[in-house]
């Protein structure tokens, strides 16, 4: 038997109107040696018939069906059974594009790297299809450099997702995905667990192979979760792997303590918009994890004073948030402000008032610019 070069591991659940199409941007791909493997997690429509359809068509596919369990036990059984030299992934309602296997194992190869990331399009379904594109730069960390250079690794925009890399399944056929997520997260958490086990290379791509639909239903939406014990357990577990990244991983050089910070931060954020926080006991619940309590780095005074709004006084936290304040940068583009604006700009019927806004702004700002 030849041996497989790339496993893609696709985990389907309830997708009979999406599916077809991954499955399909997969198949289509111009290079031979890889292997489809389809894990049906227990789908109730006619998501497991498609699936059995294409395995029937085409040797590459495997399909294993299982009771629902959730994407991450989906995943690891993928896992378990891949026979490529590289693992990849995709979710059963994207879409990968044109050379996307072929270039980065042609890549990956050539670098002799564990670990490849590429760059993607996300497309926001609810906003008219609108795509945010999101590239890398072409590079490579070596790994001895690895812990130096964490913070640049760490903190590019597509670091959080599985389906925009390809692994060496060397170094993660015993590492699994946590089935405690079911929200989501899991991604995230499966490359902070990888990032000690890089031995050769880390390699990025700046061409952009992949389009990731965000639908109002989809895992990667920010719908927000109810507080529940569970909901607690699975964010602390997150946040406490980002801090031991930093702590037993990185190597601090001069001047990474802010940008040490932002990481923190920006999962602290995460974790927050992530939940309805609509009471003082889901306040109450969610300030039990104790976050940066035992925190090494220096906080700003905005930060200091989010985080005690935090601790002390849930409304004014909530206020904060509203406003913008808990963001890692300036906070503008999380506030209820900037998403009202946005929507309006968005929106064919309230375009008009986005524009007649803008006049306003303009001819009230027009003595400060006048000055200027």
């Amino acid at each position: 038997m030849l041996s497989i070069a790339v496993s893609v591991i696709m985990p389907v659940y309830n997708s009979e109107n999406r599916v077809r199409f991954a499955i399909e941007s997969v198949l289509s791909q111009d290079f031979d040696s890889f292997e489809l493997i389809l894990v049906d997690d227990g789908s109730t429509d006619s998501s497991g018939a498609i699936c059995d359809e294409y395995a029937k068509k085409d040797l590459r596919v495997h399909v294993i069906h299982q009771k629902n369990a959730g994407t991450s036990a989906a995943r690891n059984v993928g896992l378990k059974i891949a026979q490529g030299k590289y693992i990849t992934f995709c979710d059963h309602d994207d879409e990968y594009l044109p050379h996307l296997l072929r270039d980065n194992y042609e890549l990956i190869e050539k670098e002799k790297a564990d670990v490849l990331q590429f760059s993607i399009n996300r497309i926001y379904t609810e906003s008219n299809n609108l795509v945010v594109e999101q590239r890398l730069r072409n590079g490579s960390v070596l790994a001895e450099d690895l812990p130096y250079k964490y913070l640049d690794v760490r903190l590019n925009e597509n670091f959080i997702d599985v389906w925009n890399h390809f692994y060496k399944r060397d170094i993660v056929s015993d590492l699994t995905f946590d089935s405690i997520f079911n929200h989501g997260m899991e991604d995230i958490c499966f490359n902070l667990a990888l990032m000690s086990r890089v031995k050769q290379k880390y390699v990025f791509n700046s061409g952009v192979y992949y389009n990731h639909y965000l639908y109002s239903n989809s895992s990667g939406s920010v719908s927000k979760l109810k507080v529940s014990n569970n909901v607690v357990e699975q964010l602390k577990v997150l946040f406490d792997l980002e801090y031991d990244c930093l702590k037993n991983f990185f190597i601090p050089q001069n001047g990474c303590e802010r940008r040490c910070v932002k990481i923190l931060k920006k999962s602290f954020c995460f974790l927050v918009n992530r939940v309805n926080l609509a009471s003082k006991k889901d306040f109450d619940k969610f300030r039990k994890m104790n976050l940066f309590c035992n925190y090494p780095y220096k906080l700003s005074k905005l930060d200091n004073f989010l985080l005690w709004s935090f601790n002390n006084n849930c409304w004014l936290f909530r206020l904060l948030l509203m406003l913008g304040f808990g963001n890692e940068e300036n906070g503008f583009e999380q506030s209820w402000l900037y998403g009202f604006f946005y929507n309006l700009y968005r929106s064919k019927r309230g375009r008009w008032l986005f524009d007649v806004c803008n006049v306003c702004v303009k001819i009230l700002t027009l003595p400060f610019r006048w000055v200027k």
